[in-house]
């Protein structure tokens, strides 16, 4: 069954009822002495899990390491590098 979550706009009380889908919603917290209450519906966690495999995490991309200048083969005895 469903647990759904609710929050009395009178009292500041919050409370969580496991009801099936078609009953109807609480009138009351059950904490609540006044006759009167006004229930906010809240969000709450869904609970799960994934059968199966999932993909890897996607690798962190890395900077580059700054290229420095492309060197002749030659080294520093050519005619270019005078």
């Amino acid at each position: 069954m469903p647990t759904y979550e609710y929050r009395c706009q009178t009292c500041s009380q919050s409370f969580a009822v496991q009801a099936r889908m078609a009953d109807p919603p609480p009138t009351q917290g059950p904490d609540c002495e006044q006759g009167h209450c006004q229930l906010q519906k809240c969000l709450s966690r869904v609970h799960g899990f994934v059968a199966g495999q999932h993909p890897p995490a996607p690798a962190l991309a890395r900077p580059e390491p700054p290229r420095e200048s492309a060197t002749h083969v030659c080294s520093k005895y050519c005619d270019l590098h005078k």
